[in-house]
């Protein structure tokens, strides 16, 4: 790798909690940008749900997130993991306003004593009737995602779908949510096949949707939400007009020099 493509790649667990182990997620950090073929491998290589990848472009820094098969045009847990990346790497300080651009478009960012927080889109849904063998209650779908309702947040831990159900489906997250739960105005779990992630440990932008919803339904934009893989995560989603804003706490699990070995493309 030539010098302008070394990095450090940063491990970070994302949505942690006092029950929650968090999101995994691994964010490169490098003065210019990579090949795709090696963000691709690296991603794979890393096997974690998303990898980001961040490169100072003044006013802010483009950022990009692969899964392990795919590059995908939204990250949520992943763009927090890169926050605590460059502040880590002294590229920004608390407080700070960050600004990503990204495939979904300039992503608002901010860091506030120790504290991220992004602001992703809202997506809007419309209601169609599931299938019966999947048992929910209700359903919604949009470009990017499916929910589907369940009566109680235990039905949400127990729940078991068949993997050919959720692929037919046909979006990359399907997104299974109940109101309620400990601690928790909605309960849910994430699964995205469609994008090599068999069940996503916890999914910031599934907030993107559900948020929105729930906080209709309760009258409020503040929503807390628990995704209760098994892993676990607990995040904060707040609905604006212009968006939703996720935040969460984080780990740095560690840092290591990223040195490329000449072979992307």
């Amino acid at each position: 790798m030539s010098e302008q493509l070394r990095g450090d790649v940063f491990f970070v667990d994302v949505f942690v909690a006092d029950d929650a182990l968090g999101n995994p997620a691994a964010a490169v950090v490098s003065a210019a940008r990579l090949p795709v073929l090696t963000m691709a491998k690296l991603a794979a290589a890393f096997g974690l749900s998303e990898t980001a990848f961040v490169v100072p472009e003044p006013p802010g820094f483009s950022l990009r997130w692969f899964t392990p098969t795919h590059e995908v045009p939204l990250c949520g847990h992943a763009t927090i993991a890169a926050i605590k990346a460059l502040e880590t790497g002294a590229l920004v300080a608390s407080p700070a306003s960050i600004r990503f651009e990204t495939a979904s478009g300039t992503l608002h960012a901010s860091l506030r004593d120790g504290s991220a927080a992004v602001r992703l889109p809202r997506w809007e849904t419309t209601a169609f009737t599931p299938p019966p063998a999947l048992g929910a209650i209700s359903a919604r779908r949009c470009t990017q995602a499916t929910v589907l309702e369940f009566s109680t947040p235990d039905a949400i831990v127990g729940l078991e779908l068949e993997p050919q159900s959720i692929l037919d489906l046909e979006t990359d997250l399907v997104i299974a949510m109940a109101a309620g739960g400990v601690d928790a105005d909605v309960t849910l779990r994430v699964f995205a096949p469609r994008i090599g992630i068999g069940e996503d440990p916890v999914t910031g932008s599934a907030q993107c949707v559900v948020a929105p919803l729930i906080g209709a339904r309760l009258g409020r934009a503040a929503i807390r939400a628990h995704q209760v893989s098994a892993r676990g995560g607990r995040l904060t989603a707040i609905v604006e007009d212009a968006g939703v804003v996720i935040s969460g706490a984080t780990r740095l699990v560690r840092r290591e020099v990223l040195v490329d070995d000449g072979g992307g493309g």
